[in-house]
């Protein structure tokens, strides 16, 4: 029981400080200085808690100086298991803070972190229902290549989600997406 209350006051925690961010950093700087965007990116991990799991989700950010990027990100992700009749349940809600390194106009490469929630549900046939609420952390290095009108192609050829819930789990996996500048 007091595990369940420690978790549900660290994750208040986590979204209380993502709202002040947001709210401090919006209008904080002259827009000229900021690119805001959209994305959504598709993930597919294999590895902890026995799951793999395929993850969709949707990401706010901002990029400053064309050098600084924090954003939001919330996904959801579902995986069917096999013929015993189990599937798992993914949410995420992280916050993404990283330095965009620019080679060239058209390619760049975000170097930072992922922190945030996660939360797991394996859903067994004939059995209890598992679940655990974990912290996620994830190094990120992510390939962007412009395209054309503001979108960009994003992709992560290989990504480690580490997971913390009394003990440590790992996935291992690959991340594909799109972003509109605005």
């Amino acid at each position: 029981m007091v595990n369940r209350a420690r978790e549900g006051h660290h994750l208040s925690t986590l979204r209380a400080l993502i709202v002040i961010l947001l709210a401090t950093i919006g209008p904080a700087t002259s827009m000229a200085d900021v690119q805001t965007r959209i994305s959504t990116d598709a993930s597919v991990s294999y590895g902890g808690f026995g799951t793999a799991n395929a993850l969709t989700s949707v990401a706010f950010e901002r990029l400053w100086h064309k050098r600084l990027s924090i954003a939001v990100r919330v996904g959801v992700g579902f995986w069917p298991s096999g013929s015993d009749l189990s599937s798992t349940l993914v949410t995420e809600e992280t916050l993404e803070i990283g330095i965009k390194l620019q080679p060239s106009r058209s390619v760049g490469l975000l170097l930072g972190w992922r922190a945030g929630h996660s939360y797991f549900k394996k859903r067994q046939f004939l059995f209890e229902d598992t679940r655990v609420s974990t912290l996620a952390l994830e190094p990120i290095t992510r390939l962007s290549i412009a395209l054309d009108s503001g979108w960009s192609f994003r992709f992560m050829p290989f990504t480690m989600n580490f997971y913390k819930s009394r003990v440590w789990g790992l996935t291992v996996g690959s991340e594909v997406g799109f972003a509109r500048r605005f």
